[in-house]
């Protein structure tokens, strides 16, 4: 076995000398390190001590917790060190010296390394080759110096920062003793308590009493003497802290802006002890309260008021003031006006003042402590009444330009006392009115105003403007005039002319609505051709009834604006206007209301909706209805413009009339003074060529008269050259007799062509007035259409009764169909009869032209179905006929009657229905009709159970039929009344609806001949409430009576009149129920319901 030679010992002993000299270094730089880092940490103890002066608790945290962080220091850095470089504790390994020797020696790499391992392996394993082989390394390493490769030198910055640090604190201590010990005394005895020495003291606005007036600022000068020049200091008050503003050195100052009691303050010295200084404060006189109470004049109506500290006041003019004014630690006291003063030696003031004008006064106080006064200047501001104002606008009337409506405003300062609305001319006042305006200091007000009131003489020039005055009690009322606006009456040819332009506009404007009314039935006509050439409507067809449609509506348009304009000059000048002519012209508009039907409105719109569904045999059905009312619209409007036409003529014959009495007044007046030698011959000359002027005038208005009478239909005979010839004579000869100064002959012919213009005038009176002889040539004319109606309508019932017992194969069948058409020839004359009268006669209702459309539309029909051998058709037709027929002869009675009454010594004419009726007057006839009604159903159902026909009356279904039409009028009956009960808005005819209820139940039982107990009941109770209804009725007439216009013997006398008349018609209806078959089926039984319905709208 190999032995190690001493290779490995000799190395290993280089290894414990180079790990000594390491600890040995390590030991001398913890202990350079260690001084730096005392040296270092006490002067930031001294440094914080000498700032902040710490608690004792402070320095004591401060030494203990130094004192422990530079032992931990020291032992980590010289301890440790020590301790390993004896061994007391682990030293380096061999191999951590080898490897910090493989960095210090990099030739050596890691031969050092492998030799250390490779004798760890040896001791290990034990073989000589090892051993070898570390012995050979051993020496190999050996011949590096392992000493030389650490050395003290490297820490020389440590040992020079030590030295340097050590001398600066030496230097320290040695220049400033107290700085540094002083503070390292206070550390280390840091439970002894340490006194800081007073650095400065204060003196205060050099040492005199702080004393101050109330309410003043106090300026502090503090100037501080010491050792220290404080770079600021803090000033307390109570609680709250001041910073003092450095001037200068040593030199403070404060001030207080407002010092309102005594205090105390202090300031912190040197030590932050508190040094406290005593403040005192003087009394002021003071003004603590200004209250002033302003009662206003009464005129204002305002409320005294109160006003506390106010600088400034304005009050009106008269207004008294009472003023209490108190002070604070005063001795004197007074209030200064312009020209007046108020003292007292007290603190409190109180006066009455009533000042003149705008003015200021001062109050002042003071007392016996300073030189101070307290003063306050106030201004009052005296504001005299002001004018009112007023402003107003106008709205002239678009169709009567005499018509203003005036909306203004006026407004005072306090209010006003009066408001008129002047009117007047250049001579003369012609209104002086009082106008409504509310209470206040601002008012609206409306006037409507119509200058024709105030009887304006043609050409007047009238001026108008509206005055206010207010209620000024203190100079008296003042008043302000508004905007003045002129109108100018028009002169008697200026109304004459425009007169003539309006009657010319509506003349065009009727004469186009006819054209278009001609041309909408021309393509009514055109549209019902093309859609019977065609299999079905097309788009044309669509297109075309649109088009029509929608001329229609303009058509409307046009209608309704014309009967506007006709319905505003209704309003107009209806003083000028006789009530004749007023009458007519209310009929004329009540015609124009009545040419656009609510049947036809109805029927355009139902047209409207099958236009664009486009069933062609509905449209046509429609069509063919809407044909017949256009017809009867085209021929309403010719009727209405043929009347106004008249109406025209009958008003202008009406002015000359006038014009004709004026000049003949004239003439009288002018042959009065021809026999007085006070006026000269000139002036009587002068006067009479006005006259004759006048009435040449007169003739050309009487040409223009017969002109408008030729464009009559029938134009009325006007025969005035004869008369107007000997006028004209009679004026001519005047003037010559003037002329030649024959004052006697003169006067004779003046006073005949006075007598002539007489004459003239009553002949356009009468003319204005219409022609009885016309009136009784019209009467006769009815009587005569009355006897052919009659006559038609028993040639139809025979014409039915013939059709029911004719089958259609029967030969005869074709001769009824003939009859028919006969028929329908023979109420195309009695049309042509009626329109013509309506042409003549203005109250020809309108209701008698749709009657005759509706018999001959009903003719046409029946006359269709008899071709097409549809007998049950034509049976209902030929009854609507019949049915139509006796409406027409009511609507002709009912007019022959007023006609009569009309005529000289008949009378006022008073309209069946008219004003006269009295609501509820008819209750007690229907009562009575009531119980006539249940009589005979009890007939009736006895005679049923008997199987009788009752009484001498006929066939059961003619007592039926009596029975449902009776109904039917006591049914209108109480419809009528229940209107004009609720005429009055109080809702008394509602309770006529349950009983009419009733009536329509038992009405349909008797249609559908189902009379029963329960029938006969039913009537009992409508008895039972018209009876009821009936005393109350009556009660109520008693409580009017005395307001009544006319008396109850009229009103019956009239009633029974119309009465008498109504069954005389229901008589009729009766005679044609007789032709409806007994045993109706259920879809006849309806129909006649229908035709039940049809007369009582037809009534309405």
């Amino acid at each position: 076995m190999y032995v190690t030679k001493n290779s490995f010992l000799s190395l290993s002993k280089e290894l414990d000398l180079f790990i000594n000299k390491y600890y040995k270094i390590s030991l001398i730089k913890g202990l350079l390190l260690s001084t730096i880092f005392f040296l270092g940490v006490l002067s930031g103890i001294l440094a914080l001590e000498s700032v902040f002066r710490f608690s004792s608790s402070v320095r004591g945290f401060l030494f203990f917790g130094s004192g422990c962080v530079t032992i931990a220091f020291i032992i980590k850095n010289i301890v440790f060190p020590l301790l390993r470089l004896l061994g007391l504790l682990p030293r380096m390994s061999y191999e951590q010296a080898a490897n910090l020797l493989e960095k210090r020696i990099p030739k050596m790499g890691d031969q050092l390394v492998n030799v250390i391992g490779l004798k760890n392996q040896s001791d290990n394993i034990g073989t000589d080759l090892l051993a070898a082989s570390v012995d050979k390394k051993a020496i190999g390493s050996l011949k590096y110096d392992f000493l030389s490769t650490i050395s003290i030198g490297e820490h020389k910055k440590f040992v020079f920062l030590t030295l340097l640090l050590f001398l600066t604190a030496t230097g320290g201590s040695l220049l400033f003793p107290q700085r540094v010990f002083n503070p390292l005394k206070r550390v280390v005895l840091f439970n002894t308590k340490f006194v800081p020495p007073n650095p400065f003291f204060f003196n205060i606005n050099q040492g005199k009493e702080l004393v101050v007036l109330e309410n003043d600022p106090l300026l502090l000068q503090i100037t501080t003497k010491g050792s220290v020049d404080p770079e600021e200091l803090y000033l307390y008050v109570g609680k709250q802290r001041f910073f003092p503003v450095k001037n200068k050195k040593n030199t403070f100052t404060h001030q207080f802006k407002s010092v309102n009691s005594s205090f105390v303050f202090s300031i912190l010295d040197g030590n932050n002890d508190s040094v406290f200084y005593s403040v005192k404060v003087l009394p002021k006189a003071r003004i603590i309260s200004e209250r002033k109470i302003v009662t206003y004049p009464k005129y204002t109506q305002i409320k005294s008021d109160t006003f506390y500290d106010l600088n400034r006041v304005v009050v009106p003019e008269g207004s008294l003031l009472t003023w209490e004014v108190k002070a604070l630690n005063s001795t004197s006291f007074s209030v200064r006006f312009k020209d007046t003063v108020f003292k007292n030696k007290k603190g409190s003031l109180a006066f009455d003042f009533q000042p003149e004008k705008t003015q200021e006064y001062v109050v002042m106080a003071k007392n016996n402590f300073s030189e101070f006064v307290d003063s306050s200047t106030y201004f009052m501001d005296i504001i005299r009444d002001q004018f009112p104002k007023i402003f107003f606008e106008e709205v002239v009337d678009s169709v009567n330009v005499n018509k203003r409506l005036f909306l203004g405003r006026i407004s005072d300062d306090y209010g006003f006392s009066s408001l008129k609305f002047i009117c007047k001319t250049r001579d003369s006042l012609l209104l002086n009115q009082d106008v409504f305006f509310e209470e206040g200091i601002q008012s609206s007000f409306n006037l409507g105003f119509n200058f024709s009131k105030i009887n304006p003489q043609p050409g007047d020039m009238i001026e108008y403007y509206f005055v206010v005055k207010d209620n000024d009690q203190i100079n008296g009322p003042k008043k302000s005039y508004s905007k003045k606006l002129f109108v100018k009456i028009p002169s008697k040819e200026k109304i004459k002319e425009l007169e003539k332009i309006k009657s010319l506009n509506r003349e065009q404007s009727f004469s186009s609505l006819q054209k278009k009314m001609i041309s909408l039935s021309s393509e009514l006509e055109n549209i019902k051709s093309s859609m019977l050439n065609k299999k079905s409507s097309d788009w044309e067809d669509k297109a075309s009834l649109e088009n029509f449609l929608k001329n229609q509506k303009k058509l409307e348009k046009e209608l309704e604006k014309l009967k506007n304009d006709l319905e505003n000059e209704l309003t107009q000048n209806q003083k000028n206007k006789s009530e004749e002519i007023l009458k007519k012209q209310e009929k004329i508009n009540e015609m124009m209301e009545e040419l656009m039907s609510d049947e036809m409105k109805r029927l355009l719109d139902e047209l409207n909706i099958l236009a664009k569904e486009m069933n062609k045999e509905k449209v046509l059905e429609k069509l063919e209805d809407l044909d017949f009312s256009q017809e009867n619209m085209i021929k309403e409007l010719d009727r209405t413009i043929e009347h106004f036409k008249k109406l025209e003529l009958e008003k202008m014959a009406k002015d000359i009339s006038k014009s004709l009495k004026d000049l003949a007044k004239k003439e009288k007046a002018l042959g009065e003074k021809t026999l007085s030698k006070d006026i000269s011959t000139f002036e009587k000359n002068k006067e009479q060529e006005k006259i004759k002027d006048d009435f040449n005038e007169i003739q050309n208005d009487l040409f223009e008269l017969k002109k408008k009478n030729d464009k009559l239909k029938k134009p009325v005979e006007i025969n005035t050259e004869e008369k107007e010839k000997e006028i004209n004579e009679s004026l001519e000869k005047a003037m010559e007799k003037l002329s030649e100064n024959k004052l006697k002959k003169a006067n004779e012919q003046q006073n005949k062509s006075s007598e002539g213009l007489k004459d003239l005038a009553k002949t356009m009176e009468k003319l204005s007035k219409g022609s009885s002889s016309q009136e009784e040539e019209d009467l006769e004319t009815l009587r005569i259409l009355l006897e052919q109606l009659i006559s038609f309508s028993l040639d139809q019932e025979t014409v039915l009764n013939s059709l029911k017992s004719t089958k259609v194969q029967d030969p005869n069948y074709v001769r009824i169909g003939q009859e028919q058409r006969k028929l329908n020839d023979e109420i195309q004359i009695i049309e042509d009869s009626l329109t013509a009268l309506g042409l003549r006669q203005i109250m020809l209702s309108s209701k008698i032209n749709k009657e005759v459309q509706q018999i001959k539309k009903s003719l046409r029909s029946s006359i269709k179905n008899l071709t097409e051998r549809k007998t049950k058709n034509a049976q209902v037709e030929q009854q609507t006929v019949m049915m139509h027929t006796n409406e027409l002869g009511l609507l002709l009675s009912e007019m022959m009657n007023q006609m009569q009454q009309n005529m000289p010594g008949s009378g006022q004419c008073n309209k069946p229905g008219g004003k006269n009726k009295k609501p509820g007057s008819g209750l007690p006839q229907t009562a009575e009709q009531m119980k006539k009604q249940i009589e005979a159903m009890k007939k009736f159902l006895e005679g049923k159970k008997n199987g009788k026909s009752p009484g001498k009356s006929g066939s059961p279904f003619e007592q039926l039929g009596r029975m449902a039409a009776e109904q039917a009028a006591l049914k209108k009956r109480l419809m009528e009344a229940s209107q004009e009960l609720n005429k009055d808005g109080s809702g008394k005819g509602n309770s006529l609806k349950d009983v009419i209820k009733k009536i329509e139940e038992v009405e349909n039982e008797i249609i559908n001949n189902n009379i029963s107990l329960s029938s006969l009941k039913r009537q009992e109770e409508i008895k039972i409430k018209l009876l009821e209804l009936e005393k109350a009725a009556k009660e109520q007439e008693e409580e009017e009576k005395r307001e009544s216009k006319e008396s109850f013997n009229e009103y019956k006398k009239n009633n029974s009149i119309l009465f008498e008349e109504y069954l005389k018609i229901k008589n009729e209806e009766t005679e044609m129920l007789k032709t409806i078959p007994a045993n109706l089926k259920p879809y006849y039984k309806n129909k006649v319901n229908e035709y039940i319905k049809s007369i009582e709208n037809n009534y309405d």
